[in-house]
């Protein structure tokens, strides 16, 4: 009876270091659990902050974009009004051109028989291939 009674001993030991082992792993694992929990609302915080970061850098670049877009369309604006312009100056040219063309004619078929009859007149027969009778 020796053995069983040593057994009896033994056991509240045996026990009590099942009991001490079972609750260090306890502990391990509820710290762990939380560490994990505690890094995991970390990691969302940190996600959530670079998302809100990353939503503001497209706000400011979208908003960029509008300004370029917005300077770049008044310009294309100012463009299309200055070609305007230059078209109506271009017309405007054409048309003292051709009244300068027109006024040309006029002066032309005015001066034109006066200064055929006098070329006529004032030629040399030398000029006209015809030997002079001299």
């Amino acid at each position: 009876m020796s053995n069983s009674g040593q057994r009896l001993v033994d056991q509240p030991v045996t026990v009590r270091v099942l009991a001490k082992v079972l609750a260090t792993l306890a502990a391990i694992a509820l710290s762990g659990w939380w560490f994990m929990f505690d890094e995991v609302r970390l990691v969302r915080g940190d996600v959530a902050q670079q998302g809100s970061e990353l939503a503001r850098e497209i706000d400011g670049s979208a908003r960029f974009q509008l300004e370029q877009r917005d300077r770049l369309w008044n310009r294309v604006d100012a463009l299309r009004e200055e070609i305007h312009v230059v078209q109506l100056e271009l017309g405007d040219l054409r048309a003292r051109l051709q009244q300068v063309g027109q006024t040309a004619d006029a002066i032309f078929a005015v001066v034109s028989p006066s200064v055929r009859q006098s070329t006529i007149h004032d030629r040399r027969p030398e000029e006209d291939g015809v030997p002079s009778p001299d």
